[in-house]
């Protein structure tokens, strides 16, 4: 097998001639697609530019090329099929949530002044300037709460001028990237976990690291509405709550509300979480090896065995 993995995809036709030179099995790993990443949610080009035309291309050449094709949620499997070959075979391969972040949590408010928690890379599809925009109304009702941003990008230093803007300099906190064990230990004391609030179609269609972890750790987490969670709503319940794309009003409302009224979920969380993405897995594995037609490298090997 020859695996193309994320961040890979403008390679995919010299992996996909070494797949069939050898005989092997040409998995591709769409887990990060060039121009929704480069051209939808960071706008370094115009849509209709020689490079955004690139990085349209080079997506859909490979998936088009390859045996065997993986994304992280369901909503961006089906998006893919679209551009590939009949015997190609997709599976979605969730996130998942690591160990660290399963914890004890301490009780909600537990310090007195209540925590809301956002982290990550500050990446486009966070939606950060929607962040600081619901979280300035949420003071305005509440002074009794921080925002704690850890992590460190190139727009960081953006969000930090648009918090001071609106008057926010003693109510977020930004921190700079921290180990896992203080990362989940920021998690544990969190009342509020926040998601992503990017309204790119890469921001409507993924179930983001954080999300994974702050449900993982049974923390109310805040996040934008998006068909993806169908995964993983019924499992996670009351802990998930999902707001309108594009609304600071919104996410002030939910924020305050999450807040305020404590929500609750069902217990043992992580372990279900773990379940379903190892269900995943299986399927996958499963169905790489089932006897089909997907190469005839695989029946070849078969035949031998």
């Amino acid at each position: 097998m020859v695996v193309l993995p994320e961040l890979g995809l403008q390679y995919a036709l010299a992996t996909w001639l070494v797949a069939r030179l050898t005989g092997a099995v040409h998995w591709v790993d769409h887990f990060v697609g060039m121009y929704e990443t480069n051209i939808l949610d960071w706008r370094e080009r115009s849509p209709r530019s020689p490079k955004a035309l690139a990085y349209l291309a080079g997506d859909w050449l490979s998936s088009a090329v390859a045996d065997v094709v993986t994304s992280d949620t369901d909503v961006r499997v089906e998006r893919l099929r679209r551009h590939a070959g009949r015997r190609t075979r997709f599976f979605t391969l969730p996130v998942g949530a690591p160990h660290w972040a399963a914890q004890r949590s301490r009780p909600r408010g537990e310090n007195g002044r209540q925590t809301v928690l956002f982290y990550g890379n500050y990446l486009p599809l966070h939606g950060v300037p929607l962040i600081l925009d619901g979280f300035a109304r949420v003071v305005m009702r509440d002074s009794e709460v921080v925002l704690r941003m850890i992590g460190d990008g190139r727009l960081r230093a953006g969000a930090e001028d648009y918090a001071a803007e609106l008057g926010l300099a003693e109510a977020v906190d930004f921190v700079d990237p921290v180990s896992a064990d203080v990362l989940a230990a920021a998690l544990a004391e969190a009342d509020v976990v926040l998601g992503v609030f990017g309204e790119s179609p890469k921001a409507a269609t993924v179930i983001a690291n954080k999300v994974w972890q702050g449900l993982a750790a049974e923390r109310p987490v805040l996040t934008r509405e998006s068909p993806a969670l169908d995964e993983i709503r019924e499992a996670v319940g009351g802990w998930l709550i999902e707001v309108e794309a594009g609304s600071p009003e919104a996410l002030a409302e939910a924020l305050t509300s999450a807040l305020r009224e404590s929500p609750r979920g069902p217990q043992g969380v992580a372990d279900e979480l773990e379940r379903y993405v190892a269900r995943r897995y299986d399927a996958f594995f499963a169905g790489l090896f089932v006897r089909s037609p997907l190469t005839p490298a695989m029946s070849n090997e078969r035949g031998r065995r």
